[in-house]
């Protein structure tokens, strides 16, 4: 499970750079697509005004010509205006993440059958296997077991099941709820949660190994997608924590 980053001077740096050149390195593999180039304009601008923050406020209490007082008064309204212009800039920068959301979605998996009533009757046979092979595993360990069975790939019908389908989250949640009810109370909620985030990060791993190369070069594409998508929140944090520190 990923932890939000605590924000300070050095982290601002860090994930400006890695912000950046997740930029960078979309803008090459699709320079000419106009809501990267939103997102782009957006946070290039916002990093760009906070630099020019950084040297207002040095130029405001370096003036000799204004006073303690004039010189808290000048750099509040050098904030306000920066608060202003890069609240503007993070507004953007989420519109332009909204416009790519369609890009991140995970491309769809072609099923082991064309015909839909051939694979649904492959997929109960899928569903009852996979039953067997995982009503024995602790529910603690269900994400490692299914993820051993796609990675295996012993039966592509039941990789496809847990894969490309909600069945195995929704097996993990099932497997709860009985242990919900055997130790009375809201232990399943507990139980369920470390399990459901574990198998939705390795249901993300384990796509790839479902698609064809076609798939795959558009699951890399939408991946790359991701990372930009980010970025917005990258900003957010960045705007309130620069003003928190400027005004303190």
């Amino acid at each position: 499970m990923t932890t939000a980053p605590t924000f300070n001077p050095r982290t601002i740096g860090v994930l400006r750079e890695s912000a950046l050149a997740d930029l960078r390195a979309i803008r090459k593999s699709a320079p000419n697509d106009p809501k990267l180039e939103r997102l782009e304009a957006a946070a290039t601008g916002f990093y760009q005004d906070l630099t020019k923050l950084d040297a207002d406020l040095h130029d405001v209490q370096t003036d000799p010509h204004l006073t303690a007082e004039g010189k808290t008064a000048r750099a509040a309204e050098v904030l306000a205006a920066w608060s202003e212009a890069s609240a503007a800039q993070v507004a953007a920068a989420e519109a332009a993440a909204r416009d790519l959301a369609g890009e991140t979605r995970p491309p769809e998996v072609r099923p082991p059958v064309d015909d839909p009533v051939l694979l649904e009757a492959k997929l109960a046979n899928a569903r009852s296997d996979a039953r067997m092979l995982l009503d024995g595993v602790a529910p603690a360990q269900l994400p490692r077991r299914m993820r051993e069975l796609v990675e295996h790939d012993a039966d592509p019908m039941v990789s496809y099941l847990l894969v490309a389908t909600e069945w195995g989250t929704n097996y993990i949640r099932s497997r709860a709820q009985r242990s919900d009810n055997v130790r009375g109370g809201a232990a399943g909620q507990n139980v369920a949660h470390g399990p459901l985030i574990e198998w939705a990060h390795a249901r993300a791993d384990l796509m790839p190994r479902l698609l064809d190369e076609r798939g795959r070069r558009e699951w890399d594409r939408r991946q790359r997608y991701a990372a930009a998508a980010r970025i917005p929140y990258v900003l957010s944090e960045t705007r309130a924590f620069t003003l928190r520190s400027r005004r303190a």
